[in-house]
């Protein structure tokens, strides 16, 4: 069970399910040793649980013409920059980050990306089509999968990332862009 649930998202309702059975099962169980194995399992359940809440929270799927793009996001407290200089302004930093999966048969190219960062202060946006992502232009061959990490700064929170790649079948050299997100960007405190 545990191995199922802490390997993807799960909505609220599938989670609310796996409690109520657990539950259920639990209740069945007679008094004694399998009781305290059965607590054990509820523990983690419910750790696991907890982490799923947390996940969803900061994490979006979006699947199209056989691509997935998973962004998740994380608050950074006291961020520091690249020569150790710690971030005054603006107060909030997230790093995110984007795995793009091709359950297709096709290879895939990133063109190009559009980004919208928006908090109840103002917004943030990477024009449509910048090229590629962190310098490059991957290809992403049937079965496998690219991913990065970035970091965006907000002014307040809670605030709201959204945007899409250009990608283009190799095959066919057919343009689509590919959605990302609403992906949410809080403290989570």
């Amino acid at each position: 069970l545990l191995s199922k649930i802490s390997s993807r998202v799960l909505s609220a309702n599938q989670i609310k399910m796996l409690v109520l059975a657990s539950y259920r099962k639990f209740r069945s169980v007679n008094v004694g040793d399998d009781h305290y194995n059965w607590v054990d399992i509820e523990l983690k359940c419910v750790k696991v649980i907890g982490e799923q809440i947390k996940l969803s929270k900061s994490c979006s799927i979006q699947s199209c013409n056989g691509i997935s793009v998973i962004a998740t996001s994380v608050y950074v407290k006291n961020s520091r920059g690249s020569k150790g200089e710690l971030f005054q302004e603006p107060p909030y930093s997230f790093f995110y980050r984007i795995i793009i999966e091709n359950h297709s048969e096709y290879s895939h190219q990133l063109i190009g990306r559009h980004w919208l960062f928006e908090c109840n202060q103002g917004k943030i946006e990477v024009p449509k089509y910048s090229s590629g992502v962190i310098g490059l232009q991957p290809e992403i061959k049937p079965g496998s999968c690219f991913g990065y990490m970035s970091m965006t700064f907000m002014n307040s929170i809670p605030g709201i990332m959204k945007g899409s790649f250009l990608m283009i079948n190799l095959v066919n050299g057919e343009p689509f862009d590919m959605p990302v997100g609403p992906l949410t960007l809080n403290s989570n405190d």
